[in-house]
């Protein structure tokens, strides 16, 4: 063997034990990697912090979970938070998490806690779809072009549900607190179109169709509410 191919051969194995270093560290650090880029787009997008407590995927079940999930109220709202998540459910296309189009099969929100908080006209999620609207320059300066990680992979979420939901409506028109039950939501194919969308992207098509849905079970409360509030006055006016 001469020389020259025995450099070509050591060279060879040490780029591949390199990369199965550089693999390693990044599936050691998985977890962290993601509740990094939660935190960061999702603060982007809505333009109010969006906290994570902890990350858990395992890559050879391919399934994980986001716990701890909380979007914080914009500011000038009595309550602190919009939107309290205990846990996200996830089901991964393991033969695409290395690839530039991640796979997503599953996305799965069980028994979020929503506040609905109506003040001086405003509601908290309104002001927060319009951060959604506006887009991630509402929120902060996004990553420039080429920064590490800035984008990372694209995403495609074959199926994404929000079941069994409570809302906490807060009205300085009713002057009390309801609470109400959010209709679930079931979204598909986000990103199939196009060949996957970024993560900001994914953030913009899921979190708009819900805060409508939320927005729509809060009003339509708030407009039972009134409805039965004026029909008990007219009744106590005419003595009934």
């Amino acid at each position: 063997m001469s020389k020259a191919i025995k450099i070509l051969l050591i060279s060879l194995v040490a780029v591949v034990v390199l990369v199965g270093i550089v693999f390693a560290l990044v599936v050691a650090n998985l977890d962290k990697i993601v509740k990094v880029a939660v935190e960061k787009v999702g603060t982007q997008t809505l333009g109010t912090e969006v906290t994570l407590a902890s990350v858990d995927i395992s890559l050879k079940s391919a399934a994980g979970g986001l716990n701890g999930l909380v979007i914080a109220n914009p500011e000038g709202f009595a309550t602190e938070n919009a939107f309290e998540l205990d846990k996200v459910s996830l089901d991964l296309d393991l033969s695409t998490i290395r690839s530039d189009v991640v796979v997503v099969n599953l996305v799965v929100i069980d028994g979020a806690r929503v506040v609905f908080e109506e003040k001086g006209g405003r509601t908290n999620l309104q002001e927060l779809l319009k951060n959604i609207e506006m887009g991630p320059e509402s929120g902060g300066t996004p990553p420039a072009e080429g920064e590490a990680g800035a984008e990372g992979p694209k995403l495609v979420i074959r199926e994404f549900r929000f079941t069994n939901a409570q809302t906490r409506l807060i009205t300085e028109q009713l002057g009390q607190d309801l609470n109400a039950k959010i209709p679930d939501v079931v979204l598909k194919d986000i990103g199939t179109k196009g060949g996957g969308v970024t993560a900001t992207e994914a953030a913009q098509q899921l979190l708009d169709p819900l805060i409508q849905q939320v927005l729509k079970g809060a009003q339509q409360q708030v407009m039972e509410q009134a409805r039965q509030k004026a029909t008990k006055g007219l009744m106590d006016k005419l003595g009934l």
